[in-house]
């Protein structure tokens, strides 16, 4: 490519790495980042990259009337397209996130609309840990996914690197009406700037193995920038079944709200254990940092089963 291409990405920072040239150039993809749809560009998600370095670290925060965003008060959901010009999707957006999955109502998947998703994880990497002041990040190079669909790829099997994962106390998406004490958001970009976020949802139970291998090293309060984890940490222990899930077209769940976003959620509910579930709230100020959920409108939520 001839230049770097970035959309706003997730709410919470994304650190990311997308090629230039044959060459990495570190991103931070918070709330803010500067992600702009590309008006030369018709299908959704595709955007280009148009400031890097120190408008990523400006961007994340708000400046109406001084308040980054938050989760409640003046700066809260409610208010979040009043605190930059970019933000007006929030409110007038037609493919917000999070949404209600209603299982019922769900399309099956169509042979003739390829919706695939294939995880090429590798077996372990590095991570760096950092609490961003609305959620505990992990920047995690473990690998991509290879993802199909009929509208966030045009049908044509596409690339996205995972970036980082973090956390919602309670979910952000339901399903069926259900509300969950924590979900992830594992967070892949494409080399285009196109985002594609695994979902998935966590309730009280044994402790979880995966989370295990970090949750110790979680910060409890905001911290400047990540650290490194002492051990790596193995992706063998997420135990996703990807033969189910739901797919449809969204946004980020933080400011900018930036549309075009690739959503699967996993409707396999994982566990947590207590000590874990209360450790990941005590870290949150307010002790929640889930956005309210939006209308799903004319959107399609089609549910694949192999």
């Amino acid at each position: 490519m001839s230049h770097t291409n970035e959309q706003k990405m997730d709410g919470n920072t994304i650190s990311g790495v997308i090629k230039n040239n044959d060459e990495s150039q570190k991103i931070g993809i918070e709330t803010m980042n500067i992600l702009t749809l590309n008006e030369n560009e018709t299908s959704p998600g595709r955007t280009k990259v148009q400031d890097l370095g120190k408008k990523c670290e400006a961007a994340q925060v708000c400046h109406h009337h001084g308040l980054k965003f938050s989760y409640e008060g003046p700066a809260g959901p409610e208010n979040w397209w009043k605190l930059e010009p970019e933000n007006a999707i929030a409110k007038y957006g037609k493919e917000q996130s999070p949404v209600n999955i209603v299982s019922c109502e769900c399309c099956t998947k169509d042979p003739e609309k390829p919706t695939d998703l294939e995880i090429k994880y590798e077996h372990s990497a590095r991570g760096h840990i950092q609490h961003n002041g609305h959620t505990v990040q992990v920047d995690w190079p473990v690998g991509e996914i290879i993802i199909t669909d009929p509208i966030g790829t045009l049908g044509k099997r596409k690339v996205f690197k995972l970036v980082q994962f973090h956390f919602h106390t309670p979910s952000e998406n339901t399903l069926d009406g259900v509300s969950f004490p924590m979900e992830g958001h594992y967070v892949h970009a494409a080399e285009d700037g196109q985002l594609a976020v695994v979902a998935v949802f966590y309730k009280e139970g044994a402790e979880n193995e995966f989370l295990a291998q970090f949750w110790d090293d979680m910060p409890m309060k905001e911290t400047p920038k990540p650290f490194e984890l002492v051990q790596d940490i193995m992706s063998k222990p997420l135990c996703w079944d990807t033969n189910d899930y739901f797919r449809l077209m969204g946004s980020l769940t933080t400011p900018p709200c930036t549309e075009g976003v690739i959503w699967t959620l996993l409707p396999q509910i994982h566990s947590a254990s207590p000590h874990q579930l209360a450790k990941f709230k005590s870290a949150i100020p307010g002790k929640f940092n889930n956005r309210p959920l939006c209308p799903l409108n004319k959107r399609n939520v089609v549910r694949c089963c192999q």
